[in-house]
């Protein structure tokens, strides 16, 4: 999978783009606020559906502009793509692919996949289960498009249930538990979904982890107050697990159990890399499990997904610099404030940003 064109119109800081990007590495220069995070934001955008920056789809939108443009178009071995992002302060969110206006975003899971990494991600060890949660939900979203849609109805269904028990009527029991089965149903399937790509996860990011940080161990197990491996399994210990937490949940005024309170728990050194990890083991097993991610997604796709690092090698020592490098494969995009060295060769194409215009390309 190859991102053949970007275009960007009255996007963040950038009034006009149309980029043709190499196939291998693309490094992004520039001081910072001159938009490299942004044309990245506009990649992720057309992939995801939604920015990684923010909720608010206007503030995307340039300053005195009333609609902006995002356009990624994407050659596959099963034939190109093109899909299309409209943002309008006037009206709602609009997606094209291949030039047809999709009616549900499960519709673009898969087109394009990417993986994103920024500064920001070293909360996916360092922060709560939610970050956690939330890597592994985008990632099989992107490979699946039935678990989109488990994961949308599932939190539908949470949201109702809450509300009811936020403001309990013991006459409403039987819709509460029309809801636990809705939940179940949902819920049961998402954990067992979880789990299997977690064990496959564990493998791909420890032989990366291993390869970056010079033999560290690092470790990966997916906690949860549901048992069972498959997907009928979760969903009868989930239902059981509902049912006799109703009292306490009514008491909380929330629900107590499901996938919204797992977590994927990371171990590095054989210590919770949250509590005890360093800044350097946080960071560095942040990107074993981004990049093994990349890894299971071009195995089950048989496409190597689009590689995006947001100001993360200026993070890095020299000698990890030059491991996560070297573990890259397919096409990238690095953004950086700073001259990296280690990066050269006839596959990497340098493009310097300056207040929303790419100044020029070279190849190093």
């Amino acid at each position: 999978m190859r991102i053949t064109e970007i275009q960007l119109k009255d996007f963040r800081n950038y009034t006009s783009l149309s980029l043709l990007p190499g196939e291998g590495i693309n490094l992004l220069m520039g001081q910072n606020a001159q938009g490299k995070t942004n044309l990245l934001e506009g990649v992720y955008l057309c992939c995801i559906g939604k920015s990684h920056r923010t909720t608010r789809d206007q503030e995307m939108i340039r300053e005195g502009a009333r609609s902006a443009y995002c356009g990624i178009s994407v050659s596959r071995r099963d034939g190109g793509r093109k899909v299309e992002v409209l943002l309008s302060r006037d009206s709602r969110k609009r997606i094209q692919v291949l030039g047809v206006s999709i009616a549900r975003m499960s519709q673009l899971m898969g087109h394009i996949n990417c993986v994103f990494f920024s500064p920001e991600d070293l909360q996916l060890v360092k922060g709560g289960p939610s970050a956690r949660r939330r890597f592994l939900d985008v990632t099989l979203c992107q490979l699946r498009p039935g678990y989109f849609t488990a994961l949308y109805q599932y939190n539908n269904a949470l949201a109702q249930r809450n509300a009811i028990l936020k403001r309990y009527d013991p006459q409403k029991a039987s819709t509460l538990a029309a809801f636990d089965a809705t939940l179940s149903a949902y819920g049961g399937r998402i954990i067992a979904q979880r789990r299997a790509f977690g064990e496959k996860l564990r493998a791909a990011a420890q032989r990366t982890h291993s390869a970056i940080a010079q033999g560290e161990a690092l470790d990966l197990s997916y906690r949860s107050q549901v048992e069972g491996l498959d997907e009928y399994a979760c969903q009868a210990s989930l239902l059981e697990l509902l049912e006799s937490r109703r009292t306490e949940d009514i008491r909380r005024f929330q629900t107590t159990a499901g996938p919204h309170r797992d977590d994927l728990v990371v171990e590095i050194a054989g210590r919770d890399g949250r509590m005890y990890g360093s800044q350097g083991q946080q960071r560095t097993a942040a990107l074993a499990l981004k990049l093994g991610a990349m890894e299971l997604m071009r195995e089950e796709t048989g496409e190597m997904p689009v590689l995006m690092l947001d100001d993360v090698l200026s993070e890095l020592d020299q000698g990890r610099q030059n491991a996560l490098l070297s573990c890259i494969q397919g096409q990238a995009f690095i953004t950086t404030a700073v001259p990296i060295s280690g990066i050269s060769g006839a596959g990497v194409r340098a493009f310097q940003v300056q207040a929303g215009v790419l100044k020029g390309t070279s190849v190093r």
